[in-house]
């Protein structure tokens, strides 16, 4: 088959940039021909992915003068927010995804067309391309989007309607699509993520068990709540030392602010910034709590990453989470969940609760410290592999070509 992805945003540093390269790559295992549209900050940024061609929508330049747009407020780089554009803005962004989208399907001819995000650019995709069937992929970013401005919504909704089919990431989401787009049940599909087993499994290395290593990776701002995390893991008074690694990188005056409130800490906290992904497994297999804290999250890669490492997992208590694992991984010690107290939006808390969620992430560490070895590590991560998320959407789209 021949396949056009296409992202606003990078491929690559995001969640969804990260699902988007490992289905490119075993889809490359499967022989399928692959082509890409995306967002990039300089000609030639992605030489690094094995694919047929790349059409490359440059910010910062002259026909685009503004950074790369983010789903997310916070991005792990510099970026525009969608809410903050205007209609000049918006026209620019248009007429350059335009541009290398119709080169794109007029030169590589492709069978499908694979969209990440229910957002702007998969609508205007699918009013472009009418003779090619569009696929959408949920990340959960689009809908907060969606939940929180108005921009070209009717737009987006109509077009998101006439998808031809959409991946969720799980069973919540896909009800959280069907409210906000109203579309029948049958054209969503829970699909999931995966994570590269290759990379992340567990390795024979000595543990530092003098200091306990708690380790958080993802965006260092408020939306993943690090700042409740500092202020629970700063309070904590135990025998043993304790030190939090946070991985990962922010921007702006948040991350400015989590800085300063970390020196605060008697307890130790390092900021590592970004790690590349070998050197992250073995940040995994030395430490001993995994923590993400998140208000928010499509369906967080890094927990399973970091079970399949052995590391003692704690995770916000999300939408989607427990079911996607099963009974036979929550149930096994190996992780635990922070209850979320009520919240004036998706990712943020109502005032008065801060405290009694910095109290829950800080009763979840020492419930962990206090059991750190009394787990059961008995169960399969096989399932949760890229290499099984794309064989499952392989079929998908073999059903769709049987069936149309």
């Amino acid at each position: 088959m021949k396949i056009l992805h296409i992202i606003s945003q990078k491929p690559g540093d995001t969640g969804s940039g990260i699902y988007l390269k490992n289905i490119i790559k075993e889809f490359t295992d499967l022989n399928h021909s692959q082509s890409l549209v995306c967002g990039s900050e300089f000609k030639g940024e992605f030489k690094d992915i094995n694919i047929c061609s790349t059409y490359e929508v440059i910010f910062n330049t002259p026909e685009l003068p503004f950074p790369i747009i983010g789903m997310s407020n916070i991005m792990p780089y510099k970026s525009t927010v969608y809410k903050e554009m205007d209609s000049s803005m918006v026209n620019l962004y248009e007429a350059a995804f335009k541009k290398q989208v119709l080169k794109a399907v007029k030169e590589f001819n492709p069978d499908y067309i694979l969209c990440h995000h229910l957002y702007l650019l998969t609508a205007l995709v699918r009013e472009w391309i009418k003779d090619v069937k569009v696929i959408g992929f949920c990340h959960g970013t689009d809908l907060r989007q969606m939940n929180t401005h108005s921009l070209k919504n009717n737009f987006i909704y109509e077009n998101i309607q006439k998808l031809d089919k959409i991946i969720a990431l799980h069973e919540v989401q896909k009800k959280e699509i069907q409210k906000i787009y109203s579309i029948e049940s049958d054209k969503i599909i829970s699909l999931g993520i995966g994570f590269n087993n290759k990379i992340f499994h567990h390795i024979h290395t000595k543990k530092n068990n003098e200091i306990i290593d708690i380790i958080f990776t993802g965006k260092i701002s408020y939306a993943k709540g690090v700042q409740y995390l500092i202020e629970a893991f700063s309070s904590i008074k135990i025998d043993k030392k304790i030190r939090l690694n946070l991985i990962g990188m922010g921007h702006g005056k948040e991350y400015e602010d989590i800085l300063s409130q970390s020196k605060k800490s008697k307890n130790k906290i390092i900021f590592w910034g970004i790690v590349e992904q070998t050197k992250l497994k073995e940040f995994y297999n030395k430490g001993h709590i995994f923590i993400l804290p998140s208000l928010y999250e499509g369906l967080p890669l890094v927990l399973v990453e970091a079970l399949a490492c052995g590391l003692r997992v704690i995770s916000s208590d999300l939408p989607g989470i427990k079911p996607w694992f099963g009974d036979k991984i929550n149930n096994s010690n190996m992780i635990t969940y922070i209850d979320i107290p009520e919240r004036i939006s998706q990712d943020q808390l109502v005032k008065q609760n801060e405290d009694i969620y910095i109290e829950n992430i800080k009763s979840s560490l020492l419930n962990s410290l206090d059991t750190l070895y009394q787990t059961n590590h008995n169960f399969s991560l096989d399932q949760f592999t890229w290499k099984n998320l794309a064989s499952q959407l392989d079929n998908i789209l073999r059903d769709i070509k049987i069936n149309n």
